[in-house]
């Protein structure tokens, strides 16, 4: 009796566990068919990173490795890229984890926005390589359901997702993170906007020509201007701005022939390491700005002196004494 009891109950579980296998197969309840992982590439092997946004295929990004360093393509030119932003890039997309599969098919990515009209499409590339092609959608962002966090903190850090779809296949997917804020609709974002790059330390002196005429150094331990002293605070501010200068609006030069001679350079003198040398121009006519900037730091950008950038660089020697 207890034999024909147990064969009994296996053959209620087996029909059960069979019900149940044909029910989320029917209902699609069953992901295990579903992607876990959508990248796992390391960051040193990115050459090439290309974008699309909304489907603007006619302002296609592209960033590449050339000679080791990164630059940004456009119309057959190339340009220093700020590196940092690159790096951003291949951090967010290298090792990108499913949290959820938010839809199977392609009646929700318009919702989702990871159709070509709505979505970041990116490419990564290893050399030849194709190392992940991938649609970046809609963010969003929500309280965390851990109430012990909430309660921990007065402001609860918000949950990022954003939702993507890999190229070719149907189904979207939510991940961690704000992912489309690492890829900027304009290229120039992209650029490097290095003026000096230098530690406030390693500035030794600094010597204008042009419309100021004079130095500024420290060879005896104290800021001074030819021979007499600085006020100390203004020279280390100045000093402190000055050694991780940028600039701000990159300017429109068709032809560097329209340029006259510098009005203003600076040369300053660093540690172990070559001067830089950054120069003003008057900017041509009709231009809706009064200087172009130039540092031999970065030899291919040229900026405005928007901002007050020429002020920031070049002080009056007035401004360097105790008032």
């Amino acid at each position: 009796m207890f034999k024909k009891l147990n064969i009994t109950t296996l053959l209620i579980v087996l029909a059960a566990v069979v019900a149940f296998y044909a029910i989320t197969k029917l209902t699609g309840r069953d992901e295990r068919n579903f992607k876990s992982q959508l990248t796992s590439f390391e960051e040193d092997k990115v050459t090439k990173i290309e974008y699309v946004k909304q489907g603007n295929t006619d302002n296609m990004v592209s960033v590449e490795k050339q000679d080791g360093e990164w630059k940004v393509v456009r119309e057959n030119q190339s340009y220093s890229a700020d590196s940092n932003r690159i790096n951003r890039m291949i951090s967010v997309m290298k090792d990108l984890k499913v949290d959820r599969v938010a839809a199977k098919d392609d009646a929700q990515w318009a919702e989702y926005k990871v159709n070509d009209s709505l979505s970041t499409r990116v490419r990564f590339y290893a050399n030849d390589n194709l190392l992940t092609d991938m649609y970046i959608g809609k963010f969003s962002m929500s309280k965390p359901q851990n109430q012990q966090q909430m309660r921990r903190r007065r402001k609860p850090r918000r949950n990022m997702t954003t939702f993507v779809r890999l190229a070719h296949e149907q189904p979207v997917y939510a991940v961690n993170g704000y992912l489309s804020m690492a890829f900027p609709g304009d290229a120039e974002k992209l650029r490097d906007r290095t003026l000096v790059k230098a530690t406030k330390g390693s500035i030794k002196s600094v010597d204008f020509a042009g419309k100021y005429n004079y130095s500024l150094d420290r060879s005896t331990g104290q800021w001074k201007i030819e021979g007499q002293p600085a006020d100390s605070a203004k020279a280390a501010g100045y000093i402190g701005t000055l050694a991780g200068l940028r600039g701000n609006t990159f300017a429109d030069i068709g032809n560097k022939s329209e340029l006259s001679q510098p009005i203003q350079t600076s040369v300053i003198d660093r540690s172990n390491n070559d001067p830089v040398t950054i120069k003003a121009y008057k900017a041509p006519r009709k231009k809706p700005y009064d200087y172009i900037i130039h540092s031999s730091q970065n030899e291919q950008a040229w900026f405005t002196g928007k901002k007050n950038l020429f002020d920031k660089i070049f002080k009056e020697p007035g401004y360097f004494y105790s008032q």
